[in-house]
């Protein structure tokens, strides 16, 4: 259950995968014809978990109100739920938004934390921001003595295990590649895909990435979409002052906006009808009364 993503790195890992697995059930639509392909006979699309727990997933009312509580559009951001990656991710983040005020774009900030641990590591990285760039608690605006092109400290608002409302409120989402990027797209909501795997890695990416990495796309919506549905930046990030033009667009192009609503809508909706684990649960029933079972007595 969950096939290795041998169709993006890694293909020779596919001669044992045909070896030792009698049935997989794969997550992503496109995996079953790839592993078929490659000897996995019988591996079959049940769903992506992901959405089963999403469609119980509710906003706390009162962090919604907070958040829609202003006419200016909430970015949101959602750094990850590693500590490292956090403390990596959201800097960038906030970079991002520092090129967007001195360009002039107002907005408000608002930042996911999945937990109370990642919530206190979230503050932390944001207290360093602020104290680096003139308060301790600062707003969406730089004080009256900084210059317009100065980055400015931002207070955020940080929406603690409730991605429903913060998803809900926002006009744009900043979001570190990886499986969030489908908790985002189950909201339609435009978004920026960034990751930064850090300076260790760029040399030998640079001279053997084209050789590990099979795919043309690295975010999963694009991955899924087969197409650039969503602006990407990743693996790496040196200059933070491109997804600044790229969000100050999205921002203001309303037809860019639904064209990209439409696009996530047509990826996820085939995802959000299926019932993963439920299906798991009757190819495990499957396997226990076939061959199997009369082996085993």
């Amino acid at each position: 259950y969950i096939a290795p993503q041998t169709w993006a790195s890694r293909q020779w890992r596919n001669r044992r995968i045909a070896r030792d697995v009698t049935r997989l059930a794969c997550i992503l639509p496109f995996e079953p014809s790839y592993f078929q392909a490659r000897g996995v006979t019988q591996a079959e699309f049940v769903g992506h978990p992901l959405f089963e727990s999403l469609e119980r997933e509710q906003p706390n009312p009162d962090t919604l109100r907070r958040l829609r509580d202003d006419d200016k559009p909430l970015i949101a951001l959602l750094p990850g739920s590693r500590r490292h990656v956090i403390e990596t991710m959201l800097p960038l983040q906030l970079r991002v938004l520092s090129h967007l005020h001195a360009i002039g774009t107002s907005f408000r900030v608002a930042v996911s934390a999945v937990d109370e641990q990642r919530r206190d590591t979230v503050a932390r990285t944001l207290d360093r921001w602020n104290q680096s760039h003139g308060a301790t608690a600062g707003s969406n605006s730089p004080s009256p003595s900084a210059s317009r092109r100065a980055a400015p400290p931002f207070e955020a608002e940080i929406a603690t295990a409730d991605n429903a409302a913060l998803l809900t409120a926002a006009h744009l989402v900043l979001v570190a590649s990886g499986t969030a990027t489908l908790h985002v797209a189950h909201y339609r909501k435009p978004m920026i895909v960034m990751y930064d795997a850090g300076r260790v890695l760029r040399l030998p990416h640079r001279l053997f990435g084209r050789f590990v990495v099979r795919t043309p796309h690295l975010s999963l919506v694009n991955i899924l979409a087969g197409a650039r549905v969503v602006p990407e930046f990743m693996p790496f990030i040196r200059d933070t002052r491109p997804i600044a033009r790229v969000a100050e667009q999205l921002l203001s192009d309303a037809t860019w906006r639904g064209l990209m609503i439409r696009q996530i809508d047509d990826v996820v909706a085939p995802l959000e009808t299926s019932r993963a684990s439920h299906r798991v649960c009757e190819i495990a029933t499957e396997l226990l009364n076939g061959p199997f079972a009369a082996n085993a007595s």
